[in-house]
Formats: C-alpha cells, structure tokens, sequence
C-alpha cells in the first residue's frame, strides 16, 4: 500500500507571469532597499541557522504519497526543505514502468504571501522547453511535412546568410548551428517580436561551421525552432500555439510555452538565493566555484557572450512582464 499524505488545504496563489518562456517573475524591489539588503544578508544568520535547528519545518506543508520501496524519496524530499536545499517549495514525480511511484509536493508556492504549495501547483521551465520544442518538430516531420536533413534554406531563404546555407534542421536540434549567441544585443522588445528577432538571427554569422561541431544553443534554440515550426506548420501557427493546439490539449497535459492569463495564480513564483545562501551553498559544494569561473572569469568566451545574451532575462528587479498570450 502506498504511504500517502494528506492533502494541503486550498490556497489561491498571487504569483505574476511572464511571456514566451513561462517564467514567473520577482517582486519590484527599489534599489536601495536591494542593495542594503545585499549588504545585510551576510550578517544576518537567521534563516542560516534555522535550516540545521529546525530541520521538520516544512514537514507539515508536504504531501502526496510513495509506494512501497521509495520511502527514501520522500526522505531526501524532506531533507532537501531541512537543509534549506529548497528555499520555497517543490515538487517531485516518478513512474516506473508507466505507473506512478513518487509523486510529492511541498513548500510554498510564495512564501511571502504563505500560498502552499499544491498538487495542481504549476512551475517553471527553463531549459527542458528544448525537449518539448524538438517534440513539435517531430510532429511535423512524423506528418511528412519536414525532414530532419532538410537546410533551413528550403523553407527559410533568409536563415541562409553569412555562412549559414548549408544548416540543417537537425544540426538546430543537435546544437550544432554554430550560433550559440548572437553578436547583436537581445533586449525584451527583440524577445516579443518575431520579426525582429529572427533579423537578428539571419544577419548572425555562424561561431563554427555548421554542422562540424556541437556547442549548446542555450538563448537562441528556441527562436530557431520557433523559426521553423512557423514557416513549415500548414496553418503557420507559432510554436506556443502548435504545442498547445496539438500536443498540450488534446492529451489534457498541464505544459505550456507562454503561460495563460487565467493560469497565472497556479504558477509558483521564482526567488533568487541571497548573497548568504550563495555562499552556504558553495561551502556544501565547492564545484559551483568552477562553475563561477567558467560563467564570468574568462571574459570574451563562447559562454561569456551566451550570458551577455540572456540581459533581458534579469528579474531581480522586474515585477511583471508583458503577456501576450489570449
């Protein structure tokens, strides 16, 4: 028998949404308060120390149920709220065999406002939207609409410039087009607008020959794909849209690339680690300094520029970007 746990009492969340990406977004902070805060967090060990004194906190807010074999998952669940390893909330979900082993929730979904978090709590997807892009592209090539060595060129004249003629729709989708980064700044107006980003893309030059190696398109593979499934689609949707009209819905799955207006209170809200909880956590784990030295000590680099890429990502001091999901 499974060992299950109650639910968590109904809760409306007061999270804010964001656009194409679906990421939920920060509070407004002014930016005196930010910066004393900044300076503050060091000193005050409050929640440093609670972390270790209180390690059952968060033990009322998680439920859900293991079967029997996976008590150990719900164990390092817990540990992970115990040892302040999830600062707000989380959730976690295991089949094996096609059946439902683990599926757990806890936390909150915004602490600050004390909303819990819940079974039917949405989160954000950052990177793993790749996967579920390339899933729409084999739609359209399962159709015959497409094929994985066609050249963009064939159906995106303009992708061809600068060296890019020959990249096929699958070098998109193994990482190897060669533009893990544009040379051209990327703001927020370039994001919301399909013209103007995939200007920006076609007038890109390539790191590498396409094809000949494999770097990870980290901003731009979403814009690309979305490029594609535009331009190849029979009713030309975008690639929200395809997902939703032909994947999300028809199978009743709660995924989205852009989140609805009217499921924004689901979405839980996403905090960044203070200043002390960086630093308690490289003194756990001493390879997130390696990590630092590859993101910002080699100045000029391929992962140097994919980062002055991603600018328009800052949400530390943004409260709500626009939707323009209907």
């Amino acid at each position: 028998m499974a060992h299950e746990i109650a639910s968590p009492p109904s809760v409306l969340t007061l999270s804010k949404c964001y656009p194409t990406s679906d990421i939920m977004l920060l509070r407004k902070v002014d930016d005196t308060i930010g910066f004393i805060h900044f300076l503050l967090t060091p000193i005050v060990l409050g929640p440093f120390i609670a972390c270790w004194i209180s390690p059952h906190i968060y033990d009322d807010t998680v439920h859900g149920f293991v079967e029997p074999g996976y008590e150990e998952v719900l164990e390092a669940f817990r540990r992970n709220f115990g040892e302040g390893l999830e600062r707000e909330g989380a959730a976690v979900a295991v089949y094996h065999r096609g059946r439902p082993v683990v599926d757990l929730w806890g936390g909150y979904a915004d602490k600050e406002a004390n909303v819990l978090w819940k079974r039917n709590t949405r989160t954000v997807l950052f990177s793993s939207t790749k996967a579920i892009s390339a899933l729409c592209v084999a739609v359209l090539v399962d159709r015959g609409l497409l094929r994985y060595e066609d050249r963009l060129t064939d159906f995106w004249p303009e992708y061809g410039s600068f060296g890019k003629e020959n990249t096929t729709v699958e070098d998109v989708l193994t990482h190897k087009a060669g533009l893990p980064y544009l040379d051209d700044d990327i703001d927020i107006d370039d994001v919301t607008d399909f013209a103007r980003i995939e200007r920006k893309i076609e007038n890109a030059k390539p790191i590498w020959q396409p094809g000949s190696a494999s770097g990870y398109h980290a901003v731009t593979f979403g814009f690309i794909v979305d490029g594609i499934i535009r331009r190849v689609d029979e009713k030309h949707r975008d690639l929200k849209t395809f997902l939703r009209e032909e994947i999300t819905h028809p199978y009743d799955l709660s995924v989205d690339i852009g989140v609805d207006r009217r499921e924004a209170h689901r979405v839980a809200r996403v905090t960044t680690p203070s200043l002390w909880e960086f630093l308690r956590d490289c003194i756990k784990n001493p390879k997130l300094i390696g990590m630092l030295g590859i993101m910002y000590a080699r100045f000029d680099e391929i992962v140097w520029r994919m980062r002055e890429n991603t600018k328009w990502l800052l949400i530390n001091y943004v409260s709500v970007f626009r939707n323009f999901l209907p």
